[in-house]
């Protein structure tokens, strides 16, 4: 099995409108999604490389969501979300959907429109997904390695 990185260039009509907010936003340069849900109506964990405030005008516009909270950190703001709709292409989601690879955390987005993720299969699928992502957007390979998977949380020892 492989871990790809895979890096993709949304065209701004094309962008989740969280992304597009970063693209304009002078105070932010990144955001990683950590973690979400697979259906349409879920909260998400967001970090942004920016302070409370900044963060929350980024979210405040952006009508599928329908609750934020905010937690700031030392190295920026972790945001909890709530959306009822995706707002990404249907055409990639479904791509997703069906894909016979696995999405690892986080998907970090950048302030140029670029956007990386990981994933995790074999060759064949992987192979598959990136060149229908390509028919999609701008996508392209940045890093393959053999997946490892991580370690195990350190056992509780009795007291």
């Amino acid at each position: 099995m492989k871990r790809v990185t895979f890096g993709v260039t949304y065209p701004p009509e094309r962008a989740h409108p969280v992304h597009r907010r970063i693209e304009r936003e002078e105070r932010v340069s990144r955001a990683e999604l950590l973690m979400w849900g697979p259906a349409g109506t879920v909260t998400a964990l967001l970090w942004f490389d920016a302070d409370p405030a900044v963060v929350g005008g980024i979210l405040g516009d952006v009508d599928s969501l329908t609750a934020v909270g905010l937690v700031a950190g030392d190295d920026g703001t972790n945001a909890f979300t709530h959306q009822t709709e995706y707002e990404l292409p249907d055409a990639v989601m479904d791509l997703v959907a069906r894909s016979k690879v696995v999405f690892l955390p986080p998907v970090v987005f950048l302030d140029d429109g670029d956007a990386r993720f990981e994933a995790v299969g074999e060759t064949q699928f992987l192979s598959e997904f990136h060149a229908r992502l390509a028919d999609l957007l701008d996508a392209r390979i940045e890093r393959v390695r053999d997946f490892r998977r991580g370690s195990t949380p350190a056992s509780i020892t009795e007291r």
